[in-house]
């Protein structure tokens, strides 16, 4: 029987031959399917260039586009680093996003959807309005692997605060509890900024 894995940009169980190996004997595979890995290395080749005609630059926003979407979804596509926003502008865009989410939540009867109604300081600030478990994700020291928050720890965080639902029978997709969904999109926006940041060298 063959094994399946999923994919942790695009989402879908694909198997495990849709993956490219680890290289140097490591055990494994990456954790992007040969699908997204193609997606990813073209964004990341019309990056280097220093102009773009009109067709590449409508390639790159249909990219960038998907990433975000993946993202919201709590996917883990790369880093749009066409612009690295300063903290002020993340900031202001968390601001918004919890806004809207806001007023699609403000007749909620559930009483943990009042972690929706959190603006970004008060999620960093009120350890009282999340779980304890999701808090000390946002702000205790990272020290092992990226792979370690990102494949395990976040995995085990979005199986138990992000629970599967129902599936949509239309799409076939699974529907998501997305009470702490804003929370645990800050935790892996976190891992990620790790990621981008770490010495892979110091394993040597």
């Amino acid at each position: 029987m063959e094994d399946f894995k999923q994919c942790k940009q695009c989402g879908k169980m694909l198997p495990i031959a849709s993956f490219r190996k680890y290289y140097g004997g490591r055990k494994g595979s990456y954790k992007y399917c040969l699908t997204c890995e193609k997606i990813n290395n073209r964004e990341k080749y019309l990056m280097k260039k220093a102009t773009f005609t009109a067709e590449e630059t409508e390639e790159l926003d249909m990219i960038h586009k998907l990433w975000q979407i993946q993202r919201m979804n709590g996917l883990q596509p790369p880093h749009d680093n066409r612009n690295k926003a300063s903290v002020a502008d993340k900031v202001e865009d968390l601001l918004a996003d919890y806004e809207a989410t806001q007023v699609a939540s403000s007749k909620s009867t559930d009483p943990r959807a009042a972690a929706h109604e959190l603006n970004y300081t008060e999620i960093m600030t009120d350890n009282n309005t999340i779980p304890a478990e999701l808090s000390k994700w946002l702000t205790m020291e990272l020290t092992e692997e990226p792979d370690y928050y990102q494949d395990t720890v976040y995995e085990q965080l979005k199986e138990k605060y992000r629970p599967v639902i129902e599936i949509n029978q239309d799409t076939l997709m699974p529907v998501y509890d997305d009470t702490y969904k804003q929370v645990l999109n800050l935790i892996l926006e976190r891992f990620d900024d790790y990621e981008d940041n770490y010495d892979w060298d110091k394993e040597d």
